[in-house]
């Protein structure tokens, strides 16, 4: 071969091994630009906040179906039921928990919840904690579940079961979890802020043993304590009042709330 096709040669292999090298970074960056543009479609458009208490409206009504298969209680079996707590819907507006003739729903965020504040000011997660409550005539059934409220799964399911002489205590408690964060989406879902150092409030239902149901409720801002961060309503203060007033009528005296 000449050398001016030697030459020729060179020059070939080295455009060739150039456009190789080229074109592998431009293939990853094909593939990243469309992970991205998958995600971004998958995140928009942002749920509503009425849809958002839509979809968990319905989940905390299957949690309570849920609730009763898994204790093996039936609706006639429960002396204190979803629409006994705030019969007159104080306001004019149902507890977003109300189950009617079902048994008693709470719910508030997990731990590491991630979420979003709505338009409203209220805060909404994407995961929850579930608490249902179904008094019978001789014992107190307690069912606990976390929900993925994307997908509707529940998972991290209890059932516990007291005779109303074990249960002790029904209270609410506020504690202090400096290491725990909420990772917290603004209304527009486009910046994301953090706290740390929050106050939980926490309802308990404590037996003899020392066992104890619990759920977060509230919270607050532990650097401007007296700052309670809006979450949708559960009407847990008229929950706790009415379970108390059950097991005060079972125990025949009174429940300690402390």
């Amino acid at each position: 071969m000449s050398a001016a096709g030697m030459l020729v040669t060179h020059h070939s292999s080295l455009a060739l091994g150039t456009a190789l090298l080229t074109l592998v970074p431009l293939a990853q960056g094909v593939r990243l630009m469309a992970t991205y543009r998958h995600q971004y479609a998958a995140a928009e458009p942002k749920p509503t906040d009425a849809l958002m208490d839509e979809l968990l409206s319905a989940d905390l009504r299957r949690a309570a179906d849920r609730a009763l298969q898994r204790l093996g209680i039936t609706l006639d079996e429960l002396e204190l039921r979803s629409r006994d707590v705030d019969p007159l819907a104080r306001g004019g507006s149902r507890r977003l928990a109300d189950q009617g003739r079902g048994a008693i729903a709470v719910f508030g965020p997990t731990p590491h919840a991630v979420g979003r504040i709505g338009l409203d000011r209220k805060w909404r997660f994407a995961t929850y904690r579930i608490m249902v409550i179904c008094p019978t005539g001789h014992h107190l059934g307690i069912y606990q579940c976390d929900l993925d409220l994307a997908t509707g799964r529940r998972y991290r399911e209890r059932t516990d079961e007291y005779h109303y002489d074990d249960v002790v205590a029904i209270r609410t408690t506020t504690t202090a979890a400096p290491d725990l964060t909420i990772g917290v989406l603004d209304a527009s879902a486009l910046h994301r802020m953090w706290l740390r150092g929050t106050l939980y409030r926490q309802l308990q239902i404590i037996v003899s043993s020392g066992d104890r149901s619990s759920i977060i409720v509230g919270i607050t801002d532990e650097d401007e304590r007296g700052n309670n961060i809006p979450l949708q309503e559960s009407g847990i203060d008229a929950v706790i009042e009415a379970v108390r007033r059950t097991l005060r009528t079972k125990k025949g005296g009174i429940v300690p709330s402390t």
